[in-house]
């Protein structure tokens, strides 16, 4: 998490009001820059369907893109 880019782009989407999660099967939770933890969420079709905008911010292998792109048209 030390180079990530969320570490820089979560407090500016927070700052807009965006209520930010983040999902990594290798971070259980993460502290940002401003102090506060944010505890990894349980990727799952339901909670994909469920929010507004999905960022994807570093390629991950253990995650399924075309699965994600079926289950939701943004």
């Amino acid at each position: 998490m030390r180079q990530s880019p969320s570490l820089e782009v979560q407090p500016l989407l927070a700052s807009r009001g965006a209520q930010v999660t983040f999902c990594d099967p290798d971070v259980a939770s993460a502290r940002m820059h401003n102090g506060e933890t944010l505890h990894s969420v349980e990727l799952s079709i339901d909670w994909l369907q469920a929010q507004n905008c999905v960022v994807i911010l570093k390629d991950h292998r253990a995650f399924n893109y075309a699965l994600w792109c079926r289950t939701r048209a943004w």
